[in-house]
């Protein structure tokens, strides 16, 4: 075997020029030269003349010295002025961030190496850099292939199996032939050697082998190998070999340290080139078997190997490599994993034992290397296995401090999910399982390893996972700190074999947050840092994040937790950390789902004109919290119009309660041209608009149901400038002429609703919203980040559809609805009107909250205060609110947990449908955790209070009816009648004094629009909690088949308006109550029994023998829990 150590390196260094031999003169022979003749004058010796190839060194030094020198001040001037990168999309991970400064880390010299590391990482441009290196090792590597790899296979012969390291004293067993444990040998006997075989006695068989197919299709694109195999297109690394050394050095540095205790096995992973690189290509691709066999070859005797290229080519054509991304599936981690463990003579959960999960649509880092369209059309499927036995892994950041628990998979969109493994490399993991064998395995990797890791669940007792190019720790001090039995290096071919070696150095300085793997493998040996978990948390972490607590019986990972049944979920509300819900999103659901709250269940068909993937498992997050339990279907991408014109069996029978289409600008198929006339831009919008209103009603016909359709966001750039904005050429003029059809539909047709996306994205910020690279590489018509902003403001609609809104606004009075405390500034004191920037805020939202009650919004106060101050500030020559916009004013001493209560009940709603706003934090928190389900937004700074309170979504409006314009002015005549109630000791005596009479007849159109909004959002007396859109309605209002009722109340404090509905469907001499519910407003008025008298009566006139009523119990309704029971009519 040709050893790299046995080159002379000595060759390569520069060598200095020979000195020109002096040319003999002419002399006698006999005759020497005696010292005055030898001697010769100064003036006499000239400098010899100067050559034309010296004049041309020369001068092309200088030459290359101005080069240097100009080159130098570009990429000094480039560094400087250009903006630094953040976000590396082809690696798919966080760019290094410029370090914090403290004394200790200056003086430990951690925080200038910071510095470098952030300096080095986030050069401008940094994937431009990244893909220009690629192609360069890639280049090189092609044409160094053949003597590299060639040099690296043992000259033996064929037949001989023989160890030839025995000369030099080592020990290896010897490997049959055919790569199999032979017959006679145990495996765990066989586990004591040093090479494994790459196949299992069960895996003889090998199964396709792509090397030995021509396949035509095969092409370089950017140096990268694209292929397409069974009319799937993969982009593959052209491996262009190498010794492995350093990594064989490292390793070997290891064992000697660590002893005989521990055993090391090295299971190097083969990229996808060795195992579909047709027959037309294998000549510019390296041999990865013989590498890791030579790399094998460098590993001292107790060192264990692990090849498990065989392995992956038995299974080649099962999909255990993603075609797109550089990594494998799950799959082909699996089979690595297994024959690692039967190496390791552990246990092993066969694959079916896994809950098989997938990301489909995933497109990864192949393309972003190769931007070859055909591997972005042509996207993965990502799966990943689920392990059935119960582990705890628990989170440590890279100086091994502890930092949380979680799950081994994290919440990622699908553009990252291959983040899906451990949410990525830069934290170590431990994982504690059920087993009980006392083996603790240490895996060092790099992203490759991660799929390994779940599959390990079932085979050691405790598993460590560390990525060396972030761990902090002295690896040596780690393997005896934690009772390490087993190491496994398991990392890509190139993470082994690639330029690794070239670039190995034994410099103790602090590598780059990238750095060399093998140059990291040194570093770590030689670390002083002590590898004990600490308990230092040097970052705020979420509230639901606990400290690790001791030892405890394995058990599944904690989840997000809601503090009560009902309470809604703090990361959920606004504003909202999207990062942390996207990442999070799993988990969140199981809490949402686990809490025990009632919900109604609805179906919601998504009509989609880009990638809808992530924004359905979001949406179903917001809806979960407001109450809402969703089913979605989904339709292909793009294929929104098909859906609606021409759904299939599936759709069909799904029934959705809503369509949503999601459409965006990036949908509209003909744009204006500048050379278009007024004529054919006219033709063009209302060939838009046509297409959309065909789409409408045929959802309309087909389904019955609301239809949300967003609005049009406006272009990223204008062609125009300005000019854009009118000129009918203009895409941004175009765009707002379709929004304003969009609108004039939507005030035509009530169970339509417009989803303002123009607002959101503009609210977003439209330069991030609309980042071109997401809808490039992933057909998203948002940036990723966006999703939650835009899922939280569709359920706003859908929630609102459904009556989930607020109903009332309870509001604390000093610092929230003026500046100061007006009982020790006095009424004079106080912040509020024109005068200052901070008084005119406090102006602002007092006219906003005005505003919300000209909506039907309930107005409250609760405040500490006495009560004549409250009323003084309230009457504020500079305020905008007055106490006669107040319902209730509790102006008091008391709790407001209990004051909020009290309101509740005064105004007959249920606590969950008040908002509470409250600029004192410890308040809030009261009543956050004392009133089930009471909204409690974060009121921090005056100028913000509008926006929260906007944004959060709570009075989202979806119909308006005259009631709403009155619903204030009814609340107050009901406290009315609360106060004269106090005075009676009769409520008998109360009720007759009311002068109450009732109006209950047959719908009428004019009250069509409040009877459907009392289904949506009456839910105490609602014995059927059935909701109807305003098509529903429309059908039963004109169905003979129906019995209608609809009941006015009014008294002498005045009109209550429509408060009760009663709607039964005839079946023969029978009547079955499809929805019977009654306005909070009036219960406990005896007007249910005027009701049933009337539809007695009703019934009787129309044949019906027996009224059948059905009761559905839930959260809100508690008593009497029993149907009703069927009531025959019978004559006087």
């Amino acid at each position: 075997m040709n050893d790299f150590k046995d080159l002379d390196l000595d060759y390569f260094a520069p060598r200095k020029p020979a000195e020109p031999e002096a040319k003999p003169e002419k002399t006698e022979v006999g005759d020497a030269p005696t010292a005055d003749e030898s001697a010769e004058p100064a003036e006499r010796r000239r400098k010899p003349k100067p050559s034309r190839r010296e004049l041309l060194n020369m001068r092309l030094s200088v030459l290359s010295v101005g080069v240097m020198v100009i080159l130098f001040a570009l990429m000094t001037l480039y560094l400087l002025l250009f903006p630094r990168s953040t976000v590396s999309q082809i690696e798919n991970r966080n760019l290094a961030e410029f370090p914090k400064f403290s004394f200790a880390s200056y003086f430990s010299g951690s925080f200038t190496a910071d510095v470098a590391t952030w300096f080095d990482d986030t050069v401008p441009n940094h994937d431009g850099f990244k893909n220009m290196s690629n192609s360069i090792k890639n280049l090189f590597g092609m044409k160094m292939f053949a003597s590299t790899v060639s040099t690296a296979k043992p000259e033996t012969d064929s037949t001989d199996n023989t160890d030839t390291s025995a000369a030099n004293g080592d020990t290896q067993t010897t490997t049959p032939a055919n790569g199999t444990v032979p017959n006679n040998t145990n495996l765990l006997q066989y586990a004591a050697g040093r090479v494994f075989p790459a196949v299992s006695a069960a895996d003889e068989k090998m199964g396709r082998d792509f090397s030995t197919e021509d396949n035509s299709t095969l092409e370089w694109v950017n140096n990268l190998l694209v292929v397409n195999w069974d009319n799937h297109w993969r982009c593959m690394e052209a491996f262009g070999g190498g010794g492995g050394t350093a990594y064989a050095d490292a390793l070997n540095d290891l064992q000697s340290k660590v002893g005989s205790g521990v055993t090391i096995w090295s299971m190097p992973a083969p990229t996808a080139s060795a195992i579909y690189t047709p027959k037309n290509g294998i000549d510019y691709v390296g041999d990865q078997k013989e590498c890791f066999d030579g790399v094998a070859e460098k590993l001292n005797a107790g060192i264990q190997s692990v090849n498990v290229v065989d392995v992956m080519k038995k299974h080649a054509e099962e999909d255990i490599y993603l075609r797109t991304d550089h990594h494998w599936q799950a799959r082909g981690a699996y089979y690595a994993a297994r024959t690692f463990a039967e190496a390791a003579g552990v246990p092993f959960a066969d694959l079916s034992t896994y809950t098989e999960e997938s990301i489909p649509g995933y497109v990864g880092t192949m393309y972003g290397f190769s931007q070859d369209t055909r591997i972005l059309n042509d996207p993965d499927d990502f799966h990943y296995f689920v392990p059935a036995s119960n582990y705890v892994a628990s989170y440590y950041d890279t100086s091994f401090n502890y930092q949380y628990e979680d799950d081994l998979f994290a919440d990622v969109d699908t553009a990252n999910a291959y983040l899906k493994f451990l949410g990525g490399d830069s934290c170590i993991v431990k994982v504690d399982t059920q087993m009980k064998n006392g083996r603790k395995l240490l895996v060092i990797k790099d992203s490759f390893g991660n799929a390994e890791i779940p599959f390990y669940t079932n085979s050691f007792e405790q598993i460590y996972v560390a990525d060396m190019r972030y761990l902090e720790c002295n690896l040596v001090n780690f393997i005896k700190d934690m009772g390490i039995t087993d190491v496994l290096f398991t990392m890509s071919a190139y993470s082994v074999v690639g330029d690794n070696a070239t670039t190995f150095r034994t410099s103790s300085r602090r590598t780059p947050v990238r750095p060399s793997p093998i140059r990291t493998l040194s570093r770590l040996l030689r670390r002083k840092r002590s590898c004990r978990p600490r308990q230092v948390h040097q970052r705020r972490l979420p509230a639901r994040i606990r400290p690790l607590t001791p030892p405890r019986p394995v058990q599944m990972i904690p989840l997000p937790q809601k503090n009560n049944k009902g309470e809604p979920m703090k990361e959920l509300e606004y504003p909202f950390d999207a990062a942390y819900i996207i990442k999070k999103r799993k988990s969140l659901k199981k809490a949402l789902l686990a809490d025990g709250t009632s919900r109604i269940r609805k179906k919601i068909a998504v009509f989609g004109g880009s990638t809808t993937s992530d924004i359905v498992k979001t949406l179903e997050l917001f809806l979960l919290d407001a109450g809402i339990e969703p089913e979605f279907y989904e339709s292909e991408y793009a294929q929104y119009f098909q859906d609606a014109m021409f759904p299939d069996e599936t759709l069909l029978s799904f029934k959705p309660d809503i369509v949503f289409i999601h459409t965006t600008n990036r949908n509209v198929t003909d744009w204006p041209e500048m050379t278009d006339t007024t004529e054919q831009i006219d033709e063009k919008l209302h060939t838009e608009i046509n297409r959309f209103t065909a789409m409408w009603k045929s959802i309309a016909e087909k389904f019955h149901c609301p239809i949300i359709q967003n609005n049009f966001e406006m272009p990223l750039y204008r062609l125009l400038g300005s000019r854009d904005a009118w000129d009918i050429h203009g895409r941004t003029n175009f765009l707002t002429r379709l929004n304003e059809a969009f609108y004039a539909y939507a005030r035509e047709n009530e169970s339509f609703y417009i989803h303002d996306l123009n607002f959101v994205s503009a609210d977003y910020g439209l330069k991030e919203w609309s980042n071109p690279l997401f809808w490039n590489m992933y057909k998203y018509a948002m940036c990723f980040e966006a999703i939650p902003s835009f899922a939280f403001s569709v359920s706003h609609i859908i929630k609102s559809i459904f009556g989930k809104n607020k109903k009332a606004l309870a509001l604390d009075l000093d610092n929230t609805l003026w500046g100061g405390v007006v009982g020790d500034d006095g009424v004079d004191g106080i912040e509020i009107g024109q005068e200052t920037g901070v008084s005119q805020s406090y102006y602002e939202f007092q006219t906003y909250v005005k505003q919300l009650k000209s909506l039907g919004i309930v107005l409250t106060v609760c405040s500490k205060n006495d009560h004549e101050n409250a009323i003084a500030g309230l009457n504020h020559p500079e305020g905008a609110l007055r106490p006669d916009d107040f319902v209730i004013i509790k102006a008091n001493w008391e709790n407001k947990d209990r004051n909020i209560a009290e309101t509740a009940a005064e105004l007959n709603i249920l606590p969950d449908s008040i908002v509470f706003a409250d600029d004192n934090p410890a308040e809030r928190e009261i009543v956050r955790t004392q009133i089930k389900g009471a909204a409690v937004p974060d009121m921090d700074g005056v100028e913000n209070y509008i926006t929260t309170i906007d944004r959060s979504g709570f009075f989202e409006v979806t119909t308006f009816s005259e009631d709403d314009l009155k619903r204030n002015e009814m609340y107050k005549k009901n406290a009315l009648r609360a106060a004269e109630m106090a005075s009676f000791g009769d409520y008998n005596d109360y009720l007759k004094s009311l002068e109450m009479h009732a109006v209950i007849d047959d719908f009428i159109p004019v009250y069509l629009a409040r009877i459907t909004q009392l289904t949506n959002k009456s839910n105490q007396f609602n014995v059927t909690t059935r909701r109807y859109t305003p098509a529903e309605m429309e059908s039963v209002f004109e169905d003979d088949g129906y019995i209608r009722l609809y009941g006015k109340l009014i008294d002498k404090f005045g009109d209550n308006g429509v408060v009760s509905i009663v709607i039964g469907r005839k079946n023969g001499t029978a009547l079955d109550i499809d929805l019977w519910l009654m306005s909070c407003r009036v219960l406990k008025r005896d007007m249910e029994f005027a009701m049933l008298d009337r539809l007695v009566e009703r019934c009787r006139e129309v044949g019906v023998e027996t009224i059948n009523g059905y009761y559905y119990p839930t959260a809100k309704k508690q008593d009497g829990q029993r149907p009703f029971r069927s009531l025959r009519l019978h004559e006087d």
